[in-house]
């Protein structure tokens, strides 16, 4: 949930090698300096690592694509206050799940690209 005012920013570039989008931002919510950053990134061990760390487990409803082996996850990190210039280093992971969050089906979508590229 955004409290306004807010601002949404997308970078059109990476920010760690894990993430497969471009960082987006959300700035303004709650006190000045607090903000939160959205990105979709790949389940490997360095991730795994990160949720261990955190204490947080995912289940099958918070992948929103998986191809060949690779699960990717949507990640949303919110940082506490901070000064100007400086991130926090704490910061409250959470995993976004595609149906219940942001209400994608997935299924759905595959069976119309399917159709659509006349895949089997």
């Amino acid at each position: 949930m955004l409290y306004p005012p807010y601002v949404v920013v997308c970078h059109d570039t990476r920010y760690n090698q894990n993430s497969l989008t471009g960082l987006i931002r959300i700035l303004g919510i709650g006190r000045f300096g607090e903000f939160s950053t959205f990105s979709f990134e790949l389940l490997n061990n360095q991730l795994s690592s990160e949720m261990k760390r955190k204490k947080i487990d995912y289940s099958s409803g918070h992948i929103f694509a998986e191809h060949t082996g690779i699960s990717v996850l949507g990640l949303l990190r919110t940082y506490g206050p901070t000064n100007t210039g400086k991130r926090s280093l704490k910061y409250r992971l959470d995993l976004v799940s595609p149906q219940k969050d942001v209400n994608i089906d997935l299924d759905h979508i595959a069976d119309r690209a399917r159709d659509r590229y006349q895949i089997g």
